[in-house]
């Protein structure tokens, strides 16, 4: 017990940063609360996690998203207030950065990782995705567009996929010069089953995946051996994927495991979540049709923290799939997309393919004022197309709701997002810089008692799955 006073104290609002500077003693008080049962279970993968913010404010921004849902409840700051008239939740991909977007198979376009969609007012989210835009042309491209054209134009372009386009995929022939190129890519690499390069080898005949580093620019990239719990789990965990998935059934010998490696270093905000590569037989006994999928922890939506619910009868891995196939433009997007449990831990199933291009921030690096304001516009019509296909809180479908709260107010709308966004991305540029000194200050977790890399004494399936440490 006695290790875990000083936490208990900051979590209580007892010690942390001088008062002086009221959002940062918010920041760390928030931060310790919300991670608490994470340093408790995976205090190294949590130390990954504010490592990985510490880099760059906009991996700060990718990394608190449960900070973004919390502030937009808070009417008292000012990118959280609208004059715009009130309109019901609806269901939103929960984060909605520059970095969420992606091709998929075709190649086509569209919002991805949908680990933390939930319910909540639309305008939250058009206001993340700007100040993202924002964020990220502050660090790549400082003074290329300005920021209120940029802001503008992605809230207009919002506002028309809603009143012109609704639910359609957006057309790839549509796509700026930044998206173009990921598209091009996706095109090239998809059909030559790149992953299968980039993640495997063949020996003697047989194909296993890789062990070690997968991206020489990138030490915390890697696959490790897997535990020998999730070894033995694995079966049965892709026997419960397969008998809840949706779809024609396989071929006798589809999902026959090869080979399974723990998956290292991707994300920022889910590298506190336990991810698996498999390697798996495809439909023939050729190696060259073998399929790569990944299982990644599920967990809930920090959008969903205050909902009515009742009692849940979904995991959050089914809610995580079930609301992924409401969002993406089209079902065949992923044809693995599924879920399933691995000892105990809710896990969705998806495919790792080079069909899947994500857009980075080093993109905006010398891009003209031009291109750049059409990624903004791209970015806009992606996220309103998204939102025109998504349900209200009520069950309604949501497009409807959206042209009637949008209708004549589409001007207000984009000067509220630009305005909204500058303030926001102001607040993160600034957060970033308190979570640096507030690391100065308490340690690397903020007060958090740090452990060692195996250190999970509190959640027996933790210490199953995360051994050995990722790097």
């Amino acid at each position: 017990m006695r290790r875990w006073l000083p936490l208990l104290a900051l979590a209580a609002g007892c010690v942390g940063p001088p008062a002086a500077d009221p959002r940062a003693s918010q920041l760390a008080h928030f931060l310790a609360r919300a991670t608490l049962p994470l340093a408790r279970s995976r205090p190294h993968q949590l130390r990954l996690r504010f490592d990985e913010m510490a880099r760059t404010p906009f991996r700060f921004l990718r990394g608190s998203e449960i900070l973004f849902t919390r502030d937009l409840r808070d009417p008292t700051l000012p990118f959280a207030r609208t004059a715009l008239p009130p309109v019901e939740p609806i269901l939103l991909q929960g984060d909605a950065h520059l970095e969420n977007i992606g091709t998929f198979l075709g190649p086509r376009l569209d919002l991805n990782d949908f680990d933390a969609a939930g319910f909540g007012p639309p305008w939250w989210e058009v206001r993340r995705a700007a100040a993202s835009l924002l964020v990220a042309l502050r660090e790549q491209n400082p003074g290329a567009l300005d920021e209120r054209t940029a802001a503008r134009r992605l809230a207009r372009a919002y506002a028309d996929a809603i009143r012109i386009e609704g639910p359609t995929p957006f057309d790839p022939t549509q796509a700026g010069a930044i998206l173009q190129r990921r598209l091009g890519s996706a095109a090239k690499d998809g059909p030559a089953r790149g992953e299968l390069g980039d993640f495997t080898e063949l020996s003697e005949g047989i194909r296993k995946l890789r062990r070690g580093n997968t991206d020489p620019s990138d030490p915390r990239e890697a696959l490790l051996d897997a535990p020998v719990a999730v070894q033995d789990g694995l079966a049965g965990a892709l026997d419960r994927y397969a008998g809840a998935r949706q779809g024609a059934p396989w071929s006798a010998g589809y999902l026959g495991v090869k080979d399974v490696a723990r998956r290292c270093g991707q994300g920022v905000g889910s590298l506190t979540a336990v991810r698996y590569y498999v390697l798996v037989e495809g439909p023939t006994a050729a190696q060259e049709d073998d399929v790569l999928l990944q299982l990644k922890e599920a967990t809930d939506a920090s959008l969903d923290a205050d909902l009515p619910y009742g009692a849940r009868q979904q995991s959050a891995a089914e809610r995580s799939e079930e609301r992924q196939r409401r969002l993406q433009s089209s079902p065949e997007a992923d044809p693995h997309l599924g879920h399933t449990r691995l000892l105990d831990l809710p896990m969705v199933v998806s495919t790792i393919s080079d069909h899947q291009k994500t857009l980075r921030v080093g993109d905006l690096e010398g891009r003209s004022a031009g291109e750049i304001e059409e990624l903004a516009a791209n970015f806009g019509s992606l996220l309103g197309r998204l939102h025109a296909r998504s349900v209200t809180l009520g069950g309604a479908y949501a497009l409807e709701p959206l042209r009637r709260w949008l209708s004549g107010q589409e001007e207000r709308f984009a000067e509220e997002t630009a305005v909204a966004a500058q303030s926001y991305a102001d607040q993160v540029i600034e957060d970033h810089r308190r979570f640096l000194g507030l690391r100065a200050e308490l340690g690397p977790l903020l007060g958090l008692p740090q452990g060692s890399p195996s250190d999970t004494p509190f959640d027996p399936a933790a210490r199953a799955v995360l051994d050995p440490p990722c790097p």
